[in-house]
C-alpha cells in the first residue's frame, strides 16, 4: 500500500510537519531567520508568550517579528490553492524569499541567471496531488504509454574537429548533447553511500536511500533533515519508481507534442520552398523574356538603323556621282574651247576684218572664262559628307536589367508619434535613414511649421507665417512653395541646415519665382527642374502641370495645351527615368506623363478584391488616390485614405497596362495606419507613411 503512495502524500505525511506540534501544517508561517515552518496556532501562540524575537522551538534561533515574516502562499489544510509561476503561469514549485518570485522547475533558471539572483534563498512549495495534476493539465498533449512509444532515434550531429554542433545552440560541445550523450551511456553502478563527511551511522557512512527532488539527486537521511535539502522536497528512493515512470511519460508526452510541432513547420517551410522555387523559375524566366525582349527591340533598330545608312549612303553615292558627272561634261566642254583657240590664229597676213573678227572673239573668250572660273572652282572642291548613326530608340537597360528583393508582407521598422499641435501635414522629404522633414499645420492657426523628425529628437524651425509644400533636389538643396496672403512664391534653401541633425532654428528660403496661383503639389526631377500642380481659384476646373529651373525659368506648361488638364492635380511625383505621375484625387485616377509633361496615360482602377470586405471599418470601393512616390523600381505606390489602404501601382510586362496591388490595409497589425494620406521612399528603401498620428516606417525592399 505505501509503495502505490504518491511523492505528495509522502512529503505531506513525513515532513510537511509543523516544527512545534509535529503534526502536520495547517495554514504554515514560516520563520525569517531559520526558516522553519509552523501551524498558525503554533506560531500565533510563540507570539502571545514572547515578548521580542520569536524563538524557533527547534533550533532555539531568534526570528523577526510578524511585520517580515512571509507566509507561504498556497499551503493551506485542504491543498485546494497552489501558486503559479511568475514566467509561464504554471503551478509555481519554488519561491524566493529576497524578490518574493514565485516559478517552476522550467523557469529556474531565468531566475538563477538572472543579475544580482545568485545567492538567494529559495523555499520549496508544496504541489498538488496527481489526480490535480491529471485536472489542472488535462489540456495538455495526451500521454503516450511506455509500451506503445518507442524510443526516439538518438540526435545525429556533426562533428566538426573532433566536437560536435548542437544544431539548438550552435556551440560545440554544448549542455544538450552532454545530456543526450549521457543517456546514451550504460547507467553505471556506485556504491551508494553519502560523500559528505560527518553523515556517519555507528561509524559507517550513510546510504543514499532518499532522493531530492529539487536539486535532482539521491542523499542520504542527514542530509535531508540537517543538511542544504532541509526544505527540499525529499522522497524514498525505494518508492520514486512511480514518480520516475510518471515524469518519463511526461518527458515523452512533450517530446512528442515537440516533434508534433516540428514537423508541422518543416510541412510549412518545404510548402514555402517549393513557392519560392516556383517563383524562381518564374523570375528567371522572366529574365529570360526581357533579355530577348532587349534583343528583339535592339535587333530592330538596329535593322532600322542598318537600313537608314543604307538609304542615306546611296544618297550620298548618287550626289557624288551627278557632281562627277558634272565636272566630266565642265572639262569636255573646256576642252573643245581649248581646241577652238588652237584655230584662231594671228600673224601678219591677217585683214582689218579678220583682226576684228579674232579680237571679238577674244573677248568672247574672256567673257566665259570670266563667267565659268567660280563654277569650275565650285566643282573642284571637294566636299566630304560622313554618315551619322540615328539615336537607337529603345528600353532603358538600366530598368530591364535590375533586380533586387522585397517582403512579401512589409516588415514595420519602426514608429514616429507626431506631435499633439500637428493637425494637418502637407508633405514629406525623407532626408536620412531614420529622419525626416514635414510641414505641418499646426493647432490654433492656418500657418505651417517646417519640422525635423528623427527617431528622438523633434526640432520645429522658425519660418515666416504662411502655407509650405517642401520638396528636395538631388545636391540636398530644399525647394518649397509659400502662400500668405494671396501671395505665391517658389523659394530656395540650400539645405545646410539639415547638417548638424537639422538644428537650426531660424530657417529663411530665397524666392526664385513669384506664381499667380497656389501650388497643391510639388516635386523635383534628376536634373533639378521643379515640377508643380496648380490650380486657379478663380477658374474652377483650371488647373495645369508647371516645369521650371532653379532659376524660376518656366520650361513647360501645360495650361494653354488641349486634354492635358486635370480635374484637381493634388500630389506629384518623378521617377528616375524622368517620368511623372500626378494624384487626381476627384477624378479618381493617377495620371502618368513623360519629360515634356504629355499624359501617357490615365489609371483609374477598382479596388482589389481584397480590400473590399467586411472588416472592423467599412471601405469604400472607390479608389481615392492622394499622396503619391515612385519606388526604385519605376512602380507607383499610393495612399487611399478613403480605405486606409496604401497600394502599388505596376505595368504589366506584356500588355504594358497598369495593375493595382495591395500593400497595407488597415488591421490587427497595423493599428496606426489611420488616414494614410502621404507617402516618401527613403535613400535606404525604406517606406515612409504619414497616418493622422504616426509616421510608420516599413522596411520595403532591397
Amino acid at each position: 500500500m505505501f509503495e502505490e503512495a504518491t511523492i505528495e502524500s509522502c512529503a505531506v505525511e513525513c515532513y510537511l510537519k509543523c516544527a512545534k506540534c509535529r503534526n502536520v501544517l495547517k495554514h504554515p508561517t514560516q520563520l525569517s531567520a531559520c526558516l522553519h515552518i509552523l501551524c498558525s496556532s503554533c506560531f500565533y501562540e510563540l507570539e502571545t508568550t514572547q515578548i521580542s524575537n520569536i524563538i524557533c522551538p527547534k533550533c532555539n534561533q531568534q526570528n523577526a517579528r510578524p511585520s517580515i515574516l512571509k507566509s507561504i502562499a498556497g499551503m493551506d489544510d485542504t491543498f485546494r490553492s497552489y501558486s503559479r509561476c511568475d514566467y509561464c503561469d504554471k503551478v509555481a514549485l519554488w519561491n524566493c524569499f529576497i524578490c518574493a518570485k514565485y516559478f517552476c522547475a522550467s523557469c529556474r533558471p531565468k531566475h538563477d541567471n538572472a543579475n544580482g539572483n545568485k545567492g538567494h534563498q529559495l523555499s520549496l512549495l508544496p504541489q498538488p496531488t496527481v489526480a490535480l495534476n491529471q485536472k489542472l493539465f488535462a489540456n495538455e498533449s495526451p500521454q503516450v504509454s511506455m509500451e506503445s512509444r518507442q524510443a526516439p532515434p538518438i540526435l545525429e550531429v556533426e562533428a566538426i574537429d573532433g566536437g560536435s554542433i548542437c544544431p539548438l545552440c550552435s556551440d560545440l560541445d554544448c549542455k544538450h548533447l552532454k545530456v543526450l550523450e549521457k543517456l546514451s551511456k550504460q547507467i553505471s553502478v556506485s556504491d551508494g553511500l553519502c560523500e559528505i563527511e560527518g553523515h556517519a551511522n555507528h561509524g559507517q557512512q550513510n546510504e543514499l536511500k532518499f532522493f531530492c527532488l529539487a536539486c535532482w539527486q539521491p542523499v542520504c537521511g542527514d542530509c535531508s533533515q540537517r543538511g542544504d535539502h532541509k526544505l527540499h522536497k525529499v522522497s524514498d528512493l525505494v518508492h520514486l519508481k512511480t514518480y520516475l515512470k510518471d515524469s518519463i511519460l511526461k518527458s515523452h508526452s512533450k517530446f512528442t507534442m515537440f516533434d508534433k510541432r516540428l514537423e508541422f513547420d518543416i510541412t510549412e517551410y518545404k510548402a514555402v520552398e517549393g513557392s519560392l522555387k516556383k517563383h524562381l523559375e518564374e523570375t528567371d524566366n522572366e529574365i529570360k523574356s526581357r533579355k530577348y525582349k532587349i534583343i528583339e527591340e535592339a535587333t530592330d533598330a538596329f535593322n532600322a538603323v542598318v537600313q537608314e545608312v543604307e538609304l542615306q549612303g546611296k544618297n550620298i553615292f548618287q550626289e557624288y556621282q551627278e557632281k562627277l558627272q558634272k565636272i566630266e561634261n565642265c572639262r569636255k566642254l573646256l576642252n573643245l574651247f581649248q581646241g577652238a583657240l588652237d584655230k584662231l590664229k594671228v600673224d601678219d597676213n591677217l585683214n582689218i576684218p579678220q583682226y576684228n573678227h579674232v579680237f571679238q572673239c577674244q573677248q568672247d573668250v574672256d567673257t566665259f572664262i570670266t563667267d565659268i572660273n567660280p563654277m569650275v572652282s565650285y566643282q573642284c572642291r571637294l566636299e566630304e559628307r560622313i554618315l551619322v548613326l540615328p539615336e537607337i530608340m529603345t528600353t532603358p537597360m538600366l530598368t530591364l536589367a535590375r533586380a533586387g528583393t522585397e517582403w512579401k508582407h512589409l516588415k514595420l521598422a519602426f514608429t514616429i508619434p507626431l506631435e499633439a499641435e500637428v493637425i494637418l501635414v502637407h508633405s514629406i522629404v525623407v532626408i536620412g535613414s531614420e529622419q525626416c522633414l514635414l510641414t505641418c499645420q499646426m493647432a490654433n492657426s492656418d500657418n505651417d511649421a517646417i519640422v525635423y523628425y528623427d527617431r528622438t529628437n523633434v526640432t520645429f524651425h522658425d519660418v515666416n507665417k504662411g502655407r509650405y509644400l517642401i520638396a528636395q533636389t538631388s545636391d540636398g538643396s530644399i525647394v518649397v512653395s509659400y502662400s500668405k496672403d494671396q501671395k505665391h512664391y517658389i523659394q530656395y534653401n540650400d539645405g545646410h541646415f539639415l547638417e548638424g541633425n537639422g538644428a537650426e532654428m531660424n530657417l529663411r528660403f530665397t524666392t526664385i519665382k513669384e506664381m499667380d496661383y497656389p501650388a497643391y503639389g510639388i516635386a523635383t526631377t534628376n536634373d533639378d527642374k521643379v515640377i508643380i500642380c496648380y490650380q486657379i481659384a478663380e477658374k474652377k476646373d483650371v488647373n495645369g502641370i508647371l516645369k521650371l529651373s532653379l532659376q524660376g525659368k518656366v520650361l513647360k506648361d501645360t495650361y494653354e495645351e488641349p486634354n492635358s488638364n486635370l480635374q484637381c492635380p493634388h500630389y506629384v511625383t518623378v521617377s528616375n527615368t524622368g517620368e511623372i505621375a500626378v494624384s487626381d484625387s476627384i477624378g479618381n485616377s493617377v495620371v502618368i506623363l513623360d519629360k515634356d509633361l504629355k499624359v501617357c496615360e490615365r489609371v483609374n482602377l477598382g479596388l482589389p478584391s481584397s480590400f473590399i470586405q467586411d472588416g472592423r471599418e467599412p471601405l469604400n470601393s472607390v479608389f481615392s488616390p492622394y499622396g503619391l512616390c515612385y519606388d526604385n523600381y519605376g512602380r507607383i505606390i499610393v495612399t487611399d485614405p478613403d480605405n486606409n489602404s496604401v497600394l502599388r501601382l505596376s505595368q504589366d510586362n506584356f500588355t504594358h497596362k497598369y495593375c493595382m496591388q495591395p500593400l497595407l490595409t488597415k488591421n490587427l497589425e497595423n493599428v496606426n495606419l489611420n488616414d494614410p494620406h502621404l507617402v516618401a521612399m527613403g535613400p535606404d528603401s525604406r517606406l515612409w507613411i504619414v497616418c493622422r498620428a504616426h509616421v510608420l516606417v516599413y522596411d520595403y525592399c532591397s
